[in-house]
């Protein structure tokens, strides 16, 4: 049994906001130094999936056959 609920503004607005940030912070560890640069690089996409989490949901239901 499943419960889909609708995409919230609310929760369009923080992915852009995590979009953002990860493109930001993308751009960031282009600049910094190998050591740091591998921390960002991980921050950035963590937030990129942040973005796309109601896109990586949907599939995942698709694949469970939910």
């Amino acid at each position: 049994m499943t419960h889909k609920s609708p995409v919230t503004s609310g929760a369009i607005i923080s992915s852009f906001c995590f979009g953002g940030v990860g493109l930001w912070l993308l751009s960031e560890a282009g600049q910094a130094d190998p050591g740091k640069a591998i921390v960002i690089y991980v921050c950035a996409v963590a937030c990129l999936a942040g973005a796309f989490r109601i896109p990586i949901s949907s599939a995942l239901s698709r694949l469970k056959g939910e």
